[in-house]
């Protein structure tokens, strides 16, 4: 794997915002910092009756829990997802947390719970009746969430001041991005009417009427990330086809303004994962390809993009319109991030052992380059990264999405991928059902607080749970 840089996020604004309790806890923490150029945290430390296990020195605290009963009255719902934190006025932290639910067909397939709205049904202003997905906001003290921190492991929080829904009746909220001071939610669906993006504001107080970004298409959208100087937006799609999109506005100060769609294509290369599906046969075996990678980690190739005709899909996905124009296909695009200077992204489960590729986009005046940094062969070093999130201190941090066992696999992980492309281990979910292939509950939401101080993450079903972290992360670059 061929040396990388990756762009702090100390450059970027949302770091600019400084809260005193972080520094205060950055301080206490100081006599076991642990250096830049390290090597991991160290073991994960086994921990079976906590929510997570973390290495020494770390340390977590659960914020709220599914079917909590919230501020406005209705219940936090299950499923939590995409997530990101931002910092108000007053030095709160302000999470904007999806909830990826459907219809109730979904939720009884899924055992997820019904009654998470106070009169039963959803509320108004709504975006589709009988729809469960949606936003909800948590608003933080950071100086009694540091206190809780310092004291160590505690399942419970009494640090979040306000909760409530501020957009219902979407679908399937998967991830999304933080774009122009606001979370923009994604539906990961293409059902009619549904698979669009939504702004919602940390601002939102309430449920606010549903601000639906109709000129980036309609699709199974997974993640966004922002080009702030040129306004470009880049997407993932969540599908065994799917497509990397981005959107190039007309003016780049209005990224959610008139512009075009458009899909990525390597010249000659259809798909980048022509490998068959690895699966368990009828016997319980693990059967995958023993031929090798078809590309090595660094292969790079020049890429062009081509227009789509009808973002809305009215008569046809995007993915296929995508295809027939030469575009190249992306098994379970899943996260995204913006680096500073390019783009980092994951097809979750593509590669020929089915655990993940990590891709690296750039953008060029001439060229643009696209370069399969890793493709997962030792699923126990590293597995179906899905969520991704630049830490302030340069690396970049994965939360995996297991959907089945496999060789190598045990639990779900957060894991960390160092400058020099190094994997290391940050947590491990304990909770895991071998009997049924299952390695339990999924991290998702991954988001540092304004300072970096804080690791906020989500745990979905059956733990439906929202937690921060906090330990001797490196000084910030």
């Amino acid at each position: 794997m061929e040396r990388r840089h990756f762009v702090g996020l100390s450059s970027l604004s949302a770091f600019q915002f400084l809260v005193q309790a972080c520094f205060a806890q950055r301080r206490r923490d100081e006599a076991i910092m642990i250096p830049a150029a390290m090597e991991g945290f160290g073991p994960v430390i086994d921990a079976p009756n906590q929510v997570v296990e973390l290495p020494r020195g770390f340390r977590y605290v659960v914020l709220q829990r599914g079917h909590e009963k919230m501020s406005d009255g209705h219940r936090m719902p299950d499923q939590p997802d995409g997530m990101a934190c931002f910092v108000d006025a007053k030095g709160r932290y302000i999470l904007m947390r999806n909830h990826e639910q459907d219809d109730e067909a979904f939720l009884e397939k899924y055992e997820l719970r019904k009654d998470q709205f106070a009169r039963g049904r959803v509320p108004k202003p709504r975006y589709r009746d009988k729809v469960y997905g949606g936003v909800t906001r948590l608003v933080l003290d950071p100086e009694v969430l540091a206190s809780e921190l310092e004291a160590g492991n505690a399942h419970s929080s009494k640090s979040v001041l306000d909760t409530r829904f501020v957009l219902v009746g979407t679908r399937l909220n998967c991830s999304g991005g933080v774009l122009d001071g606001g979370w923009v939610s994604c539906e990961e669906s293409s059902s009619k009417g549904h698979g669009y993006a939504f702004m919602t504001r940390p601002e939102d107080t309430k449920l606010k009427p549903p601000r639906r970004i109709r000129s980036w298409g309609r699709f199974h959208r997974e993640a966004v990330a922002l080009d702030p100087d040129s306004g470009i937006v880049y997407m993932t799609e969540d599908r065994d086809d799917g497509c990397f999109y981005r959107f190039v506005p007309n003016n780049s100060k209005r990224p959610m303004g008139r512009g075009r769609l458009q899909a990525l294509s390597i010249p000659g290369v259809a798909t980048t994962n022509p490998y068959p599906e690895p699966h368990f046969d009828e016997l319980g075996r693990w059967n995958q390809g023993v031929q090798g990678p078809k590309w090595a980690d660094g292969t790079s190739w020049r890429v062009q993009w081509v227009d789509i005709p009808d973002p809305q899909a009215e008569d046809e996905p995007c993915r296929h319109q995508a295809a027939r124009l030469g575009a190249t296909s992306f098994y379970h695009g899943e996260g995204i991030v913006w680096d500073g200077s390019q783009v980092w992204f994951t097809a979750s489960i593509a590669g020929e052992a089915g655990g993940g590729q990590i891709y690296r986009y750039r953008p060029g005046t001439s060229d643009d380059l696209l370069s399969l940094e890793l493709e997962v062969q030792d699923r126990g070093v590293l597995s179906s990264p899905d969520n991704i999130v630049l830490a302030p201190f340069g690396d970049l941090i994965f939360a995996e999405d297991n959907y089945n066992m496999g060789p190598g696999v045990t639990n779900q992980w957060l894991r960390g991928m160092t400058r020099d492309g190094r994997i290391y281990d940050l947590a491990r979910n304990p909770k895991v059902e071998l009997e049924i292939h299952d390695a339990g509950a999924e991290f998702t939401g991954l988001c540092f607080s304004p300072c970096g101080r804080f690791l906020f993450v989500n745990l979905q079903r059956p733990i439906n749970a929202t937690l921060a972290i906090t330990g001797p992360w490196p000084k910030v670059l």
